[in-house]
């Protein structure tokens, strides 16, 4: 690791490392701060956590405002700021306290449960697939997709469609050939040999 871009933690920026995150805000949810002391023992578990899941909390939650301050105040803390009815305020006391116990706390009181992440990943991937077809979606049915075969419903009005364009181009095909043949019979006929037409 001593040779990769990015220092000895250089895996917390990788792209796979990044979506592994696990930790999804609530959608009330604006603004994070987090103060941490550096080289202090009671603000180690702030410390892994920034280094460790920050990077993984802004990839997932790219709305969210987070800031990160040193030494505001002698004891490590994060505090929330939520876009409720009283637009609320949240602190949360991070003194000695491990890495996992932080995450633990923030996923159980800021994050969205397991349900509501695979609902909204289910409802995002419905409408962003373009080859769904029914309600809410871009085609009704399948028969409207070029090259499928037509629906039954639709069979016998397709039937129907293509039997008068049939007709109708007959229709004008005769026609063509009744003026043809009239302009023809309204002609003279001529006295002249037929060598004499060719080579006039």
């Amino acid at each position: 690791m001593v040779f990769m871009k990015g220092g000895s933690q250089a895996v917390t920026f990788t792209k796979a490392y990044l979506q592994s995150g696990s930790l999804i805000l609530r959608d009330s949810v604006k603004i994070l701060a987090f103060n941490y002391l550096p080289n202090q023992p009671v603000s180690q578990g702030v410390n892994d956590f920034l280094r460790m899941t920050l990077p993984q909390l802004q990839f997932k939650n790219p709305s969210v405002q987070m800031l990160t301050m040193q030494n505001l105040a002698p004891t490590p803390f994060i505090q929330c700021y939520m876009e409720a009815e009283g637009r609320r305020e949240l602190l949360i006391d991070c003194s000695h306290r491990k890495r996992q116990e932080i995450q633990e706390h923030v996923r159980n009181i800021l994050c969205k449960t397991p349900e509501e992440v695979a609902e909204e990943n289910l409802r995002r991937q419905v409408v962003r697939n373009p080859a769904n077809f029914g309600y809410n979606c871009k085609r009704h049915c399948i028969c409207e997709v070029f090259g499928q075969v037509p629906c039954s419903s639709f069979r016998d009005e397709h039937r129907r469609f293509v039997e008068a364009r049939a007709a109708e181009a007959a229709a004008a095909a005769e026609a063509v050939a009744r003026d043809g043949a009239a302009a023809d019979s309204s002609q003279p006929p001529s006295d002249e040999p037929v060598e004499n037409l060719l080579t006039n």
